[in-house]
């Protein structure tokens, strides 16, 4: 028995497999990136807009694409000559920087490149640029000057060339209305880098990376090698205020640390910075992503928030940050593993991908967005409670929005209860609409509830257009669901966190969705029992709703038995309410009070990267260092920690546990150390 129907509901689904189911294969397949997603935690929803600098084989073309969060491309296109960033342009415009030299180019709603812009009177620089809410467009680019270094510097080159840092502003019919050159306002020897050397033949003291429009009278540009912000005046190009490096104007509060040779400024709409620190100067080499409340008036920069990777990373050069809409932060690693990551604004993981051993990007952004090509009549469709046998069907209209005849010739999907059962392909002649059918058979399912997303594509030789639609349909289920608690053992790690794990999606009671938002108000982390002091945590819940995470926003005692639980107010999508159970686990150690004895104990640096040093424990101690799992690795017995030097240059990246005991075996010391390479 079949049935169809048309429904038009907005609901956004997350889905239950990550197994992509392909309809038929077409040649611009074998040209997409290999993504692996590390972390899916219910992630902000829209696509990931990214281009390749570098390409690693099999992978034998340039690109640029737009993914979705599980790695589809729903927007791909082979390019062949060099690449730099893609992003929106506007609201409705994507531009990427392509060409020798680069130039921009726009893409109108339908794809097609129809407008190609650059600088004027100089080289454009692809790093970055930027566009507002009128329609002006400001580039970077560089120019060169040969300058007598001697008489600037002992040893100077006395014909040496000098690169500059070039800034021009273009209204919105392209008509340049400010260029801004870093020679009339900086001296060479603002440079503040090891890479900079005043007696080199070329000297690039800026290396200007990124430029953000502040305001309606102002832009700002980072200064790679001054280690510097700098605010500009768009009216007249005067310096407004500098941030960090020599010439920096401004108190850091709360952050000793600063920035270094930094990438990837913006201005958010709460008025602070953000920004991509390298860290390249830093004692040690840790890059994070860095937002900044500045006041202006009184030259301050106060630090809200660093986001960190974890194990720690450290990305030389490159590297892009961007505040999504739902408040997430993401981070662009250049080639490093993970390649990116999205964060929740407590720092916790929502998105995580790998793609370090495929390609380089230049440039990664986040934008909620849908090709005009062609379009379907709804995003998403409801099946609704399953007839019983065969194949329930339901019809989608796609438009053909161009005046070139368009062929729907591959779906991809993530699970086996739904499919495209139309012929493939299916010829929609110039501006015209046809129909697609979409079945739904969950014969083999577990569960009662069933999501997916469909990618409908228009393939060709070349490239790849697509749009994606929700889909969700029920069979008959009365059984509650169930989960598993771990870990359950004695001897774990302080430094662990809680997977409860369901055997099914679940969602809240009262029918509401649990998400980064609330999922922590619904799951139980105490000492001891159900009647002891609670734990702060925070929570992440994984996109198929069924996996919770619950991390400790400190490290936990040691030696002590924590309990963990949840609400009753948590069902299965069938509305079976769940059924509740608890689990409980013993950290290892003695149950004694770390911050009451650490006395005058430093352990530094710390993260570490070859040599740790120990000082202010007199007495004989015994020291370890162990793995995250237990393992142990390193151990000194009956030494006096005073002046201590460890070697750990050949130690993995990771997390460890140092922990120092005296003679009597009493633990004086624990602290969690962050190994780098």
């Amino acid at each position: 028995m079949k049935k169809t129907k048309k429904i038009t509901l907005l609901f956004l689904l997350i889905f239950v497999s990550s197994t992509v189911l392909d309809a038929q294969k077409t040649d611009i397949e074998q040209y997409f990136p290999d993504i692996t997603v590390l972390k899916l935690n219910s992630p902000s929803p829209g696509y990931i807009f990214m281009s390749s600098k570098e390409v690693v084989p099999p992978l034998s073309s340039l690109f640029i694409g737009i993914f979705d969060n599980y790695g589809t491309p729903v927007f791909f296109r082979k390019i062949s000559t060099k690449l730099g960033g893609i992003q929106l342009h506007g609201k409705d415009s994507v531009a990427f920087m392509a060409g020798i030299p680069r130039a921009l180019n726009i893409l109108d709603t339908l794809l097609n490149v129809d407008t190609v812009l650059s600088t004027d009177g100089y080289t454009l620089d692809p790093h970055d640029w930027d566009i507002d809410k009128n329609r002006h467009t400001i580039f970077i680019a560089r120019d060169y000057r040969t300058v007598d270094m001697s008489v600037i510097v002992e040893g100077g080159n006395p014909a040496a060339e000098v690169k500059d840092f070039i800034v021009q502003e273009f209204d919105e019919n392209h008509n340049l209305i400010l260029t801004w050159n870093s020679a009339d306002y900086f001296e060479i020897t603002d440079a503040d880098s090891p890479l900079v050397d005043f007696t080199a033949e070329t000297i690039d003291y800026v290396h200007g990376n990124a430029v953000a429009f502040d305001s309606d009278t102002s832009f700002l540009i980072s200064c790679r090698h001054m280690n510097e912000i700098t605010k500009i005046d768009r009216r007249t190009g005067d310096i407004i205020w500098r941030l960090n490096g020599k010439n920096n104007e401004f108190t850091f509060i709360n952050d000793d640390l600063r920035f270094s040779h930094q990438h990837s400024i913006k201005k958010l709409k709460n008025g602070n910075i953000l920004l991509f620190d390298n860290g390249n100067t830093h004692e040690d080499t840790i890059s994070s992503v860095v937002e900044y409340e500045l006041d202006e008036v009184n030259k301050t920069a106060t630090l809200v928030n660093r986001f960190y990777e974890n194990p720690v990373l450290y990305a030389d050069h490159g590297g892009t940050t961007q505040r999504l809409e739902n408040g997430n932060t993401l981070a662009m690693w250049t080639k490093l593993n993970p390649s990116l990551t999205e964060f929740n604004p407590d720092g916790s993981i929502a998105l995580e991908w790998d793609y370090s051993t495929q390609m380089f990007c230049p440039k990664v952004l986040k934008y909620k967005w849908q090709t005009s090509v062609f379009k379907t009549n709804t995003d998403t469709l409801d099946f609704g409670m399953w007839s019983g046998s065969g194949t329930d069907e339901q019809i989608v209209d796609i438009t053909n929005n161009t005046t070139d005849t368009l062929y729907i010739n591959n779906f991809t999907n993530h699970t086996a209860y739904f499919s495209i059962t139309s012929p493939l392909p299916l010829k929609i002649n110039p501006l015209e609409t046809a129909q697609l059918t979409v079945g739904f058979d969950p014969t083999t399912a577990q569960t009662g509830y069933l999501q997916d997303l469909i990618t409908i594509c228009s393939d060709t030789e070349n490239q790849r257009i697509a749009r994606q639609i929700n889909l969700f349909g029920q069979i008959a289920d009365n059984n509650s669901p169930f989960a598993e608690i771990i870990p359950t053992s004695d001897n774990i790690a302080r430094d662990t966190f809680v997977t409860v794990t369901f055997n099914e999606p679940v969602r809240l009671i009262n029918g509401n969705e649990l998400d980064y938002q609330n999922v922590s108000n619904y799951f139980i982390f105490k000492e001891v029992d159900n009647s002891g002091q609670n734990v702060a945590f925070t929570a992440t819940i994984n996109s198929e709703k069924n996996i919770i995470k619950l991390f400790p926003v400190d490290s936990l005692k040691s030696g002590l038995t924590y309990y963990v639980s949840f609400s009753s107010d948590i069902s299965d999508y069938s509305d079976n309410p769940v059924i509740v159970s608890s689990g409980t686990f013993k950290t290892e150690g003695e149950n004694i009070n770390i911050q009451d004895i650490r006395k005058n104990i430093n352990v530094y640096p710390n993260p570490v990267n070859n040599f740790l040093y120990i000082t202010g424990a007199d007495n004989e101690s015994n020291l370890s260092i162990t793995s995250i799992e237990g393992k142990e690795i390193y151990k000194s017995v009956n030494n006096k920690l005073n002046k201590l030097k460890i070697n750990l240059t050949d130690l993995k990246s990771g997390i460890y546990f140092l922990k120092i005991q005296n003679n009597k075996k009493e633990t004086i010391y624990f602290k969690k150390l962050i190994k780098i390479n």
